[in-house]
């Protein structure tokens, strides 16, 4: 998996974006694969031209790092472009800040929640720039809080900076999902039960324990273990996973998979969340004996 940012950088797609002004709206964690801040990045790619950047909560470069502290727009250091703040003398951006840019390239790492306030900063650019005719482009990145869904809906006339839309507290969105929702590819429906095997497959920290208990672990480093085995439990369980049965299969089905287990319950003993491993370890047999796989290949009758 990349960030946004670095799939942008390598793409044909970037060959769009030369000949136009260039604004970043991005903060600490906007940074390649490589740890590259992506205003540096952006700066040193030839042909672009980057005339602005917008900092978000906490500023482009994590100076205001206590709570509730605004910054201020300056001129950037290095580069010499300006740096305007959306968490200072405005929320959203002016006339004036908009000007500087024909398109907006956003690489925010969100958390997940309705209460962070950088979506909120996103909704209120996405508002301004379809105002004006500004081309946005959000350069996407992982949802570290993961997929699940809990919580409640913020209800009407309470919106504000911590909460600017009616989004359930845990979205288990990310940016891009967020902005242009295809619906067909994340719209699911689910059973109250499912939901909760669900989530409690989601409760695996993923400390190790299980590895460092696990008889067939110690004699084989290519197995995958319960860590490995739980989490494709978990994913074939949710109804908005696409991939194929043959996709986990192709992982898990032969000696360093599910059949490569001895059962001999070491990981379920040590787990500290009280996970029942080898029931999801059996579980995945016997949906591959229904589904006639066996390595990622269905057997012919």
């Amino acid at each position: 998996m990349q960030p946004g940012i670095t799939v942008l950088l390598a793409s044909p797609r970037l060959d769009a974006l030369r000949g136009r002004r260039l604004a970043l709206l991005g903060h600490p964690a906007s940074v390649t694969a490589e740890g590259r801040h992506s205003l540096d990045a952006l700066m040193a790619t030839p042909g672009l031209d980057l005339a602005s950047a917008f900092g978000p909560q906490h500023g482009m470069r994590g100076d205001k790092q206590d709570n509730m502290v605004e910054t201020q727009d300056y001129r950037d250091p290095v580069h010499g472009i300006p740096v305007f703040s959306l968490y200072g003398q405005v929320r959203r951006p002016t006339t004036a800040m908009l000007e500087t840019f024909d398109v907006l390239l956003v690489d925010l790492q969100d958390i997940g929640t309705r209460i962070y306030t950088y979506v909120t900063t996103l909704a209120y650019m996405l508002e301004a720039c379809a105002q004006v005719g500004k081309t946005v482009w959000v350069l996407d990145r992982p949802n570290p809080a993961g997929r699940p869904i809990e919580g409640t809906l913020l209800e009407a006339g309470w919106e504000s900076f911590v909460g600017a839309a009616p989004l359930i507290m845990r979205h288990g969105l990310t940016f891009h999902l967020q902005g242009e929702p295809d619906l067909d590819a994340i719209e699911a429906t689910m059973e109250p039960d499912l939901a909760e095997d669900i989530y409690e497959l989601d409760r695996c920290i993923e400390c190790g324990c299980c590895i460092a208990a696990c008889g067939t672990a110690q004699m084989r480093e290519d197995f995958v273990g319960a860590i490995g085995l739980n989490k494709i439990a978990r994913f074939r369980l949710d109804p908005r996973d696409r991939r194929e049965e043959a996709d986990y299969y192709r992982v898990i089905g032969d000696d360093e998979g599910v059949f490569g287990c001895m059962s001999l319950l070491g990981c379920q003993d040590v787990c500290p969340k009280g996970l029942s491993l080898q029931t999801q370890i059996a579980y995945l047999r016997r949906a591959m004996a229904r589904a006639g796989l066996f390595g990622g290949v269905r057997r012919q009758a």
